[in-house]
């Protein structure tokens, strides 16, 4: 899974949808423009395709 903590939320979206993984619970604004502070699972976790992937946005 790649890190996407320091991106907006548009291009954490499109990271996880090319690392074949999804965007889960957004907790924060979901403007596309907002920043992602925080992710779970961390960064550089192994996932079967399709998981969801939680993150924090300020």
């Amino acid at each position: 899974m790649p890190n996407v903590v320091g991106e907006t939320l548009k291009k954490a979206k499109k990271a996880l949808k090319k690392a074949d993984c999804k965007l889960g619970k957004v907790k924060g604004p979901h403007k596309s423009s907002s920043k992602v502070i925080k992710q779970k699972p961390k960064p550089g976790t192994r996932l079967a395709p399709g998981s969801k992937v939680k993150v924090t946005t300020q």
